[in-house]
């Protein structure tokens, strides 16, 4: 995928900076309503966002289930609640990048099951 257009990160535009991200937020899973426009689909693995598994059911990234997979998103910062304006709903996207960070360091320390 090195000529995806759709993922360019620039080096010389930002003054030499790697890893700077050009295009729309990656998500893995559906993404939010009417929201089609802001976000980019992408695989599980590529994605920078996390949606919410289905009620009963297992965060495929993670493994967590959905009540645990959200408390471990607020502790580690990676929460985030996307609304359009003068909507009452919005949807759940959680940093992957910070879960995991937050997920290692707890692994690291034995600490996996006080999320």
């Amino acid at each position: 995928m090195s000529n995806d257009t759709h993922s360019k990160t620039s080096t010389a535009a930002k003054g030499g900076l790697l890893g700077i991200k050009t295009s729309r937020p990656s998500v893995a899973g559906n993404l939010p309503q009417g929201m089609e426009q802001r976000f980019e689909p992408a695989p599980i693995h590529e994605a920078e966002f996390l949606r919410l598994p289905s009620p009963k059911s297992r965060c495929r990234f993670t493994g967590l289930s959905r009540s645990g997979l959200v408390s471990a998103a607020k502790a580690a910062g990676a929460f985030i609640s996307a609304r359009l304006p003068g909507r009452v709903r919005g949807a759940v996207l959680i940093d992957k990048e910070k879960l995991s960070a937050f997920l290692r360091s707890k692994a690291g320390h034995g600490e996996g099951a006080d999320v």
